[in-house]
């Protein structure tokens, strides 16, 4: 079980190191299960790097940068212009309230928008893009709401 406070500032808390599974870790709760069996409290984190394995991340209100190392993830950006990448896995992408860029990258990835004028790109695999509300821009096989 660790601290984490970045104080002032944009802050990383980064698990891409991990050996044994993924984490789940929520900003907006302020906790990651940090992939190791442990629960790692987050303070004045405004960023994400997630591990090799499946991973599930929640940011906040603030804006967030969420990124995957690899598995098949689930990310949520919550409210705030966030940038949402994942990585090579088939991965689950959403971006709440604000004006978000999600980018799919490997794998067959779901891309979600919601809220918002957000810029949805999928990558390589078969990916299932969602602008949700808003006018928002795609770049993937199958879009809807772009």
């Amino acid at each position: 079980d660790n601290g984490l406070d970045g104080g002032l500032g944009d802050d990383l808390a980064d698990y891409a190191a991990a050996t044994d599974h993924g984490i789940t870790a929520n900003l907006e709760t302020g906790t990651a299960d940090n992939g190791s069996g442990g629960m790692d409290t987050l303070s004045r984190i405004e960023h994400l790097m997630g591990t090799p394995f499946t991973d599930i991340m929640v940011g906040n209100l603030e804006t967030n940068r969420l990124r995957d190392a690899g598995g098949d993830d689930f990310i949520f950006g919550g409210g705030g212009g966030d940038v949402i990448q994942g990585d090579a896995g088939n991965d689950q992408l959403g971006g709440g309230d604000g004006d978000d860029t999600i980018a799919g990258n490997e794998g067959d990835d779901f891309l979600f928008g919601d809220a918002g004028n957000d810029f949805l790109t999928g990558g390589d695999g078969f990916d299932t893009l969602d602008g949700g509300a808003g006018i928002d821009s795609c770049i993937g096989e199958m879009e809807m709401n772009c």
